[in-house]
């Protein structure tokens, strides 16, 4: 669905912030 891949998307780049 497309709330499950906005959630994954949100989640990917709170990862990608947290590693920079």
């Amino acid at each position: 669905s497309i709330v499950a891949l906005g959630l994954a998307n949100l989640i990917g780049g709170l990862f990608i912030i947290a590693h920079n």
